[in-house]
């Protein structure tokens, strides 16, 4: 059975859930029983300002499938409310037919998709695995990130000015003069900070530095250059 909406007791929830907000009810149970059928955790809202209410009160991750014509605040209002607050929680607008135009606007300000009604239940369920695929993508990229700026902030001062220039593409040598240094000691700092980084290229290392940044050209690390 769908999960009773209780903004005060509800946890937050860390897997993937697929929030429902629609106004008919038979539709929206009907929708909650196929999905918890396909293994999806799922939330139910009657309206879209319960919903709002507890996006405001909790980190969300999964997926909105969202009705675009509902009494009181329509799918589109809560839509451009989510977008003002800075969500980022993928958006599947189910439409009416003659709703397919607002659909597509929805598409430009940053929904994922919409499916129109009568719907497969096929369809709507590869749509939803796709996100769910995405979404998981994401979380490990996002893991990926952090533990690169783990070892980032584990380089001594010295090691992440010698990283900037690495990253520039400067030798050894010119390391050295820069740094008033020997090229001996360039090395060294070298070895340690590809170790720290856990690589074993210097490619390797300019694309993980870039990742830490969400960067695709070179930055200045230590703030020298």
């Amino acid at each position: 059975m769908s999960e009773n909406l209780d903004l005060m007791s509800t946890p937050t929830l860390s897997s993937f859930t697929v929030y429902i907000i629609e106004d008919d009810d038979a539709v929206r149970k009907s929708v909650v029983m196929l999905l918890q059928a396909c293994g999806y955790h799922c939330l139910d809202f009657s309206a879209a300002q319960p919903f709002l209410d507890f996006y405001q009160q909790h980190q969300m991750f999964g997926c909105i499938l969202l009705d675009v014509r509902m009494p009181g605040m329509s799918g589109m209002t809560l839509h451009k409310k989510l977008i003002a607050l800075g969500s980022a929680t993928p958006i599947i607008f189910v439409t009416a037919h003659g709703d397919i135009p607002m659909a597509v606007e929805a598409l430009h300000s940053g929904a994922v998709d919409f499916i129109s009604k009568p719907y497969r239940e096929q369809d709507l369920i590869e749509k939803l695995n796709d996100v769910q695929q995405q979404q998981q993508q994401l979380l490990e990229l996002n893991q990926k990130v952090m533990d690169i700026k783990q070892s980032l902030n584990s380089l001594t001062d010295r090691e992440k000015q010698v990283l900037d220039y690495i990253v520039s593409g400067s030798a050894n040598k010119v390391i050295a003069i820069e740094l008033s240094i020997s090229e001996r000691t360039v090395e060294v700092h070298r070895s340690k900070i590809m170790k720290k980084m856990q690589v074993n290229s210097i490619a390797v290392l300019c694309k993980k530095v870039m990742m830490s940044t969400g960067m695709s050209a070179p930055y200045s690390y230590s703030g020298i250059h």
